[in-house]
């Protein structure tokens, strides 16, 4: 009962094998292959047979680097009325919530992950039992795509209120986004 995990890297794909009795670790060039063939690359290069694998665990540390890089898409997140500000805002989560020039644990990055300017936000949401408090509404969903159609960004995150609760909210959303973008 083998289990194989694998990151996969900007320059190499690593390798973990487990067969229940010993570990096997393979660090493969990528060699400016595809992801898969870099994968199908490493695993041939550890010389085990994967037709007995009973689980496949995978990993990568792409766009953490490119974040780190700042190699970043122009990414568009759609909300709740009212949330527009819990990206910048983050978790507060530092030593010592009254310094005045305490650093956000994002100010590494340089920028905000998603700018200001393009978190748009939409008065759909649910409560925390997953009862809808407000449906989309169709006009100014019509007005989000078309002004998203206008400028269109790279990516597109929707993450209201609750929605992990009512996915029917992020679903419609997401399929007026996606047949217009």
């Amino acid at each position: 009962m083998s289990v194989l995990a694998v990151d996969i890297g900007a320059s190499h794909v690593d390798l973990a094998w487990h067969d229940g009795r010993s570990v096997a670790l393979v660090k493969h060039p990528r060699g400016g292959q595809g992801l898969a063939a870099s994968v199908l690359a490493a695993v041939d290069a550890c010389g085990r047979d994967p037709a007995g694998l009973a689980a496949l665990r995978l990993a990568t540390t792409l766009p953490l680097n490119a974040l780190l890089g700042g190699k970043r898409a122009r990414v568009a997140l759609v909300t709740s009325q009212g949330f527009a500000d819990v990206l910048a805002l983050g978790r507060q989560n530092r030593a010592d919530l009254h310094d005045p020039v305490a650093r956000h644990p994002l100010a590494v990055l340089g920028a905000p992950l998603v700018a200001p300017g393009d978190v748009h936000c939409l008065t759909a949401r649910a409560d925390a039992r997953g009862s809808v408090v407000a449906p989309v509404d169709p006009a100014a969903l019509s007005a989000l795509v078309a002004g998203l159609r206008a400028d269109p960004p790279d990516a597109v995150a929707v993450s209201l209120v609750f929605g992990h609760l009512a996915p029917g909210l992020e679903h419609a959303v997401a399929e007026a986004l996606r047949a217009a973008l």
